[in-house]
Order: C-alpha cells, then sequence, then structure tokens
C-alpha cells in the first residue's frame, strides 16, 4: 500500500534511550489518528511513556503512542507475540484511562508465538551458563524466533491446542537437557510440566480475541515503525554473545516495510540517544562509572529479574557514532535525558577508548571477531564538558533534531 507517511524510531545504544517517549511526541503531533507498528522484538521491551496529566505506561507489545486519540497498533511479522503479557498489557492501560486497547490491535498471521515453556528453557540456558552469561530479559523471545519448532499467530483458534502439544513436548524435553545436574535449573525445568501453564495460556489467547489477526495491514495516513532493543544489540553488529536475534537497522525496517506491503510515500528515520550510556544486565559498557549509576537512578529500569543490573556510564562518542554507522542512514538524531544528566556534578563525555598502545576513535575499524573482546578491555577516554547537548552534537557531528529535557512530550524541545 502506497501514499503513507512512514517514520521510523531506532534506538542507538543499548535500549533503554527512549524509544517510547519519542514515539509518543511523534504521535501526538501527526495530522491524522496514527498506525504504530510493532516489527520486531517482542515482549521484552519496556518503552515507558510519562503524559503531562501525570499517567505512566510501560509499552512492550502495545504502540506506545496508544494514549493519543484514535492510535493503533499492528503487530508485524517479525515480532514475538506472548498473549498472556499482551493481555495483561491491556489490562494494565486500561488502569490509565485507554480503555479496549486490544480491539485496537491487529497482529500479523506470521508473527510467532511466544509460550511459557519458551520462557522456562531460556532460563534453565542462563542458569545453565553459570558466570558466563548471555544477558537475557528471561521471557523466551530468542528461543521463540530462533527454535526448530514456531506456532505462529495465524494458528490462534480452534487448531491452536494441535499445533502447542508437539512444541510444549519438545521444550519440556530441551529444558530438562540443559538443566543437566543443576539443582536450581532441574526445579526451574519441572515447572515446565505444570498443568496450570497450559491452562494459562489457551485462556490468555481468549482473553485476546478482541485483538484480530490479519495480513493486512490498517489503512493510515501516518505510520510510526517502533523498534524494540537498540542498534548496539543488533544480531549482526553487537557485541557477541550479547546481542538480540532482531536486526535493529534501517534496512531492517524497510525489509519490514516490503513484508507488510507498505511503500510510503515518505520515509523518515529517527535515532533516539541518551546523553548517557546505559546497559541492563550482561555485556560491555567501557564508560559504566559506579558513581554515575548511584547519581541517576532509575525509576522505570530497576535491578530485578532476570535483566539484571541497570548500569549507567558517561555518554560514549566511540560507541554511539558506531551505532550511527551501522543502522544508518539515520535522517534524524534525538538526544533524552538531557535534564538528568546536566544535574550530575560534572558531566563528561568519552570521545575515544585506550586499548593497549592503541587509541581507537572508530569502532567499524575494529574487527568484528574482536569487537567484545577490545570493548571489555578498553579504557575510556573522558573529559568534562560544559555543555551536555553542544558536546554531543560536535562529538556526533550531527545536528540534534529533538532535545528531550524531561519525561512528558512537552519536554521535548525540536532543535
Amino acid at each position: 500500500m502506497s501514499g503513507r507517511r512512514v517514520e521510523v524510531v531506532l534506538g542507538l545504544g543499548f535500549g533503554d534511550e527512549g524509544k517510547g517517549a519519542t514515539v509518543d511526541w511523534l504521535a501526538r503531533r501527526a495530522r491524522s489518528a496514527p498506525l504504530i507498528i510493532r516489527w520486531n522484538g517482542g515482549p521484552q521491551a519496556a518503552h515507558h511513556v510519562v503524559t503531562s496529566d501525570g499517567r505512566t505506561h510501560c509499552f512492550a507489545q502495545l504502540g506506545a503512542g496508544m494514549f493519543v486519540d484514535g492510535a493503533r497498533t499492528h503487530l508485524g511479522p517479525e515480532m514475538a507475540i506472548d498473549p498472556f503479557a499482551l493481555v495483561a498489557e491491556a489490562r494494565a492501560i486500561a488502569e490509565v484511562g485507554v480503555a479496549d486497547a486490544l480491539r485496537s490491535v491487529t497482529i500479523d498471521p506470521r508473527a510467532i508465538l511466544v509460550t511459557p515453556w519458551h520462557a522456562i528453557v531460556n532460563q534453565v540456558r542462563e542458569l545453565a551458563r553459570g558466570g558466563e552469561r548471555h544477558g537475557t530479559t528471561g521471557r523466551g523471545v530468542a528461543e521463540a524466533k530462533l527454535g526448530a519448532i514456531a506456532v505462529r499467530a495465524g494458528a490462534i483458534g480452534d487448531g491452536l491446542r494441535a499445533a502447542i502439544e508437539p512444541l510444549r513436548a519438545a521444550l519440556i524435553a530441551k529444558a530438562e537437557q540443559l538443566a543437566g545436574d543443576s539443582e536450581p535449573a532441574r526445579a526451574l525445568a519441572a515447572r515446565a510440566h505444570r498443568g496450570d501453564l497450559t491452562a494459562a495460556f489457551f485462556d490468555a489467547t481468549l482473553a485476546m480475541r478482541d485483538a484480530r489477526v490479519t495480513a493486512e495491514v490498517p489503512a493510515a495516513d501516518h505510520v510510526i515503525l517502533e523498534a524494540a532493543q537498540g542498534a548496539l544489540l543488533d544480531r549482526d553488529h553487537g557485541f557477541f554473545p550479547h546481542v538480540t536475534p532482531s536486526r535493529i537497522t534501517r534496512a531492517a525496517a524497510e525489509d519490514a516495510l516490503g513484508a507488510m506491503a507498505i511503500a510510503p510515500a515518505a520515509l523518515e528515520v529517527w535515532g533516539v540517544l541518551r546523553a548517557v550510556h546505559t546497559r541492563h544486565g550482561e555485556g560491555p559498557l567501557p564508560s559504566e562509572d559506579a558513581a554515575l549509576t548511584a547519581a541517576l537512578p532509575e525509576a522505570h529500569n530497576p535491578d530485578d529479574g532476570w535483566a539484571g543490573r541497570f548500569r549507567v556510564g558517561w555518554f560514549d562518542a566511540v560507541l554511539a557514532r558506531y551505532a550511527l554507522g551501522v543502522a544508518g542512514p539515520i535522517d534524524r538524531l534525538a538526544i533524552t535525558c538531557l535534564d538528568r544528566v546536566s544535574s550530575v556534578e560534572g558531566p563528561a563525555i568519552v570521545d575515544a577508548w585506550q586499548h593497549g598502545a592503541v587509541r581507537i576513535a572508530d569502532l567499524g575499524t575494529v574487527p568484528a571477531s574482536e569487537r567484545t573482546r577490545i570493548a571489555f578491555a578498553a579504557t575510556p577516554e573522558r573529559r568534562a564538558v560544559d555543555d551536555i547537548g553542544a558536546a554531543i552534537a560536535q562529538a556526533m557531528g550531527r545536528r540534534i533534531e529533538l532535545a528531550a529535557w524531561g519525561m512528558t512530550a512537552a519536554d521535548r524541545t525540536p532543535g
């Protein structure tokens, strides 16, 4: 379908850049009710939006523009959908004033379903790794996307039970195999046999019946593609093995548009960065600073569950320039959390890394096979700055088109 204006929102960090709030801002500027397409990732997303009237919601599978009247969500063919989590999210957003959200949701029949057994295998696999964890939210998204058996949204209905049973049996066997002799892992694997998991899963698929499964993308003049995770977690360009199974690039978004038969009349890609670098869980973060982490506590990203510690480091231009290059071309750049970083005494940025006798300012010159090892070992070159926004723009060699000095859409200033 042609004639639509399409905006793509990509994170240029390790996630948690402020993609949801950026989508909310774009949706509020749309001249007609927007369609938000979640086109990659799955229920592990946590896109927090705070409205000017004090409402807050963590968008996981619903599009982050759903506070806007008339906005709708389409879950694309590359999405991994957890029915139980989707129903729970619809109930949660109803509590803050968005009723019957599932009636505004359409689901591509090619989208993969995430089940409780995927989550159990995911968690058992991480336990079995011991001190070599890859980092995961424990939701089972990678297991669903990369597994040998896939059940897709098109199976929802009378044939779902027959499709789920071989998947359930295979995942139970995999969990028991991975658990080995580890008592915690074996106890977790044993949960997969519980009958209440099966009942809860099918109850959830019934409860989401208001969401329509269809390959036809709803008509809308204004479409926003909302990405999950960030480009530094991209399966091809990230720091393996601390990556996601998704692609988080302009090319991937264009491929998704093609898969949904959307030929935009105009396409604009936004890249979103924080004024600091953050990471939830395992993996390299060269500029990590314990004092900065303590100075900038997260209201919406607690250190809990499988995701692990939420870590904060100074803005790292080496990482940001690399993400901009591999994810792009990026048409417009948004920077969030400027207010929080400006409130910290002695704000700083990282211009380069030192690794032995080598100074690294361009991560693209580092072989992919060495990228993770060097990122873990590098020493960041940090310098104090007076104006964090101006310093980031200079380091990136880019104009900042949207500066966020707070959490709401009203706190965002176009550049």
